[in-house]
């Protein structure tokens, strides 16, 4: 197959021959937490200007809507990740 054609979704099955959602199910757990954070910065509700979401923030809540399901799974575990460390940090400072 050429590689500028992409190819089919890849459909995970398990043992039994049916579908595995869990990626689904992740992968809405994970665009919920982002949309979540693009209201402010869970650790202080600001929108710091070195967020990843800092632009994203001053969009209108449909915007933002839209901007977090056009994401990737990738960006999301991304989002979420540097969010996860970013209060880890915060939280070493108090």
């Amino acid at each position: 197959m050429p590689l500028d054609k992409p190819g089919p979704p890849h459909k995970v099955t398990d043992m039994e021959g049916g579908y595995d959602h869990g990626g689904v199910q992740r992968r809405e757990q994970l665009a919920s937490n982002v949309l979540q954070l693009t209201l402010g910065c869970p650790h202080d509700q600001c929108n710091p200007c070195f967020c990843p979401l800092h632009e994203i923030r001053k969009l209108e809540p449909a915007q933002r809507a839209d901007w977090v399901r056009m994401l990737t799974a990738e960006d999301l575990e991304y989002l979420t990740t540097y969010h996860e460390i970013c209060l880890h940090w915060w939280s070493q400072q108090e």
